[in-house]
């Protein structure tokens, strides 16, 4: 990952002062503007040689990229970078939904405990987060302001959570009937909140909420054992339907966008979305026994991208990890004129060397 500029003497076969973006698969050539503006969410670090000035984005963290739980095997794990996982330091009773808050510090559900469980983005058990008007809880997400919304699946309540883990109300209720469930739980930046519910028979719906608790659109529309939401940058959602082992692709209006993705495990209920990468994340519910792992990777266009977590067999509901706040970067003149004075510097210490060589 990284920026490359060249000085109008290197002997690179690119041409002078040309960026290369070799985030893609095939690096293309991009102009310095053009590179700093794709950049300018990342951090940089500024390379000094003789005859080479090198501008090259600071490599990303090497912790967890992605978060799981394992229903039957009672615990949560982190997805790492490398492709390890790391199994979280205490068992967690059925194991279901997932959220991080905005430090990155990972709350997990169990559904055999009526409880929520914080630990640190490592996995390690910072104490019981609450147990207070709970009945299997699955979604989970944090709003913008802190307060953890959470789905209870056995009793179709929805209810807030100050970041403390203090009761603070029933946001809504859904009916969801015997041998019902309610599901995923997700939250747009604008408060809106969005539930899945399995019915009894399999049938489901997605409901979408205002910030006060009104409904503002349901759909069945392709849905068959729904699981988690996720949400794209262009604000579509992606259902996960373990019914048909598929994801849904809704606009924001709930109007279906069909099938975006087919997954090749068993009960497929979790997805994330990765918005650093613009992939997706699906997760099987039930032993994959597929030896590449149980969470499968789609790109943006629902291709699939292989398998993570090998040494895993389930994957319930995902969350991906946070990543490292970039350092700010400079204006334009202020990286025009750092570039300027590192040619500088390049130029005096080859002209350094020279005088070094003549003198001898």
């Amino acid at each position: 990952m990284g920026v490359y500029l060249f000085h109008p003497d290197s002997t690179d076969t690119l041409p002078p002062f040309i960026g290369m973006d070799v985030n893609h698969d095939s690096p293309k050539c991009v102009s310095l503007f053009e590179s700093w503006k794709v950049r300018m969410h990342h951090s940089f670090t500024l390379v000094v040689g003789s005859a080479l000035c090198c501008l090259v984005a600071a490599p990303a963290h090497a912790g967890p990229v992605l978060y799981a739980t394992s229903y039957y095997s009672n615990n949560a794990y982190a997805v790492n970078s490398d492709g390890s996982t790391t199994v979280f330091g205490a068992t967690i009773g059925h194991a279901s939904g997932i959220a991080l808050d905005s430090a990155g510090n990972v709350y997990v559900g169990s559904e055999t405990s009526n409880a929520i469980y914080k630990f640190t983005s490592t996995g390690t058990l910072i104490g019981t987060f609450t147990t207070d008007h709970l009945n299997a809880p699955t979604g989970m997400a944090f709003d913008s302001t802190g307060k953890l919304f959470v789905a209870n699946g056995d009793s179709g309540e929805i209810n807030e959570y100050s970041s403390s883990g203090a009761f603070l109300g029933t946001f809504a209720t859904v009916p969801i009937g015997s041998n019902g469930l309610l599901h995923g739980l997700l939250i747009d930046p604008t408060g809106n909140v969005y539930v899945t519910d399995i019915l009894s028979g399999g049938t489901g719906n997605l409901i979408k909420y205002n910030s006060a608790g009104t409904v503002l659109a349901t759909t069945t529309t392709g849905l068959s054992y729904p699981g988690q939401i996720a949400r794209d940058s262009l604000g579509n959602l992606y259902v996960s339907n373990a019914g048909g082992d598929h994801i849904v692709k809704f606009d924001s209006l709930l109007n279906s966008l069909g099938n975006f993705a087919s997954g090749t495990g068993a009960n497929n209920y979790g997805v994330a979305y990765d918005a650093a990468t613009n992939t997706f994340y699906q997760g099987t519910f039930g032993p994959s026994g597929n030896p590449s792992g149980p969470i499968q990777r789609f790109d943006a266009n629902g291709s699939s991208l292989g398998f993570v977590a090998a040494d895993q067999t389930t994957a319930y509901f995902l969350a991906v990890a946070r990543t490292e706040v970039p350092a700010p970067v400079p204006e334009p003149s202020t990286l025009i004129g750092s570039l300027v004075m590192c040619g500088m510097f390049g130029a005096a210490l080859g002209y350094k060397r020279l005088q070094g060589q003549t003198a001898v």
